[in-house]
């Protein structure tokens, strides 16, 4: 009798270990911001890099940005994630909540793309945080996957805009003009 209570003991130890190794063995991953810039009153998109992912099934986080040198258009899927279902809140200006719905990332690529207008003026930087990050595995019995690190990224508003470059050429051009329609009329005196 003690020893079928033994074995009985030993075989339920062995589950609960093999129990607790799927969740210390869950998957890790990094996520990141890159490094961007852009000119005032353009568009620019923003990548969200993941690193390292197996098998990624739905995900949530927090972007940070400064509300005064960028505006959050939109968020949509990277390349890691064809036919996932993105949802995203951009009603608090310098925070963007995001979650991703139906996925299987495996691998390294860019998870997230997010569209910002640029609203400062050039030389002005915006820290774009992560936070609050936290992924499940797609499988059914989905422990949550650890997050290795997250990196923040940096964007700077740069140059000109496309607008102020077209103005500019516009201007270039029509003084040409203007200075070859005089040429042309002194010549006919």
């Amino acid at each position: 009798m003690a020893r079928k209570i033994s074995l009985w003991l030993l075989a339920a130890l062995i589950g609960f270990c093999i129990t607790l190794s799927n969740y210390a063995l869950a998957a890790s991953f990094s996520i990141s911001v890159t490094d961007s810039s852009g000119a005032t009153d353009s568009t620019v998109t923003i990548p969200i890099k993941v690193t390292d992912a197996q098998n990624i099934g739905s995900l949530e986080l927090s972007l940070t940005y400064d509300s005064t040198i960028l505006a959050a258009k939109e968020v949509s899927a990277g390349d890691m994630l064809p036919g996932a279902l993105i949802d995203y809140n951009a009603d608090n200006a310098g925070t963007i909540r995001v979650a991703v719905a139906g996925g299987q990332v495996q691998g390294t690529g860019n998870l997230l793309k997010v569209q910002f207008t640029v609203k400062g003026r050039q030389g002005q930087e915006s820290l774009i945080g992560l936070k609050d990050v936290r992924a499940w595995d797609a499988s059914v019995e989905a422990p949550e996957m650890l997050l290795k690190g997250t990196q923040e990224g940096h964007f700077t508003v740069g140059g000109a805009s496309q607008m102020t470059i077209y103005l500019i050429i516009g201007a270039i051009v029509s003084v040409i003009l203007i200075i070859l329609l005089f040429t042309r009329l002194r010549k006919k005196e």
